[in-house]
């Protein structure tokens, strides 16, 4: 997850340098771009705003503390981390239940 009001940069960096030295044992990314909880604690100390007008959603857009807005995250997703091949390869084999970054946890229990 990127974008969190403690990540910047430097922070997003190091991930995609772990990703990069471990990309052998990775088999699956879900890259999701960071959203506030409208009424979580945390949007209480960010200054925020509405996603668009006339928002009714459960998340808000805030001002970064560290200038590490949401179109700086996407742009540094897309023009570096996700052309980075070892992480290239893993995205393309990312299974396609898999990509949405609200897709549900499964459990499979044992019927016997």
């Amino acid at each position: 997850m990127f974008g969190t009001p403690a990540e910047d940069s430097v922070s997003a960096q190091k991930t995609m340098d772990f990703a990069l030295a471990h990309s052998h044992v990775i088999d699956f990314l879900n890259l999701a771009v960071f959203n506030l909880p409208a009424y979580g604690e945390d949007a209480g100390k960010l200054e925020t705003v509405d996603f668009y007008r006339g928002d009714l959603s459960l998340y808000k857009e805030f001002v970064h503390p560290k200038g590490w807005n949401r179109d700086k995250v996407r742009q540094f997703l897309a023009k570096k981390f996700k052309k980075a091949p070892p992480i290239r390869a893993i995205l393309n084999h990312d299974p396609p239940f898999f990509t949405s970054n609200h897709a549900p946890f499964l459990v499979m229990l044992n019927s016997k």
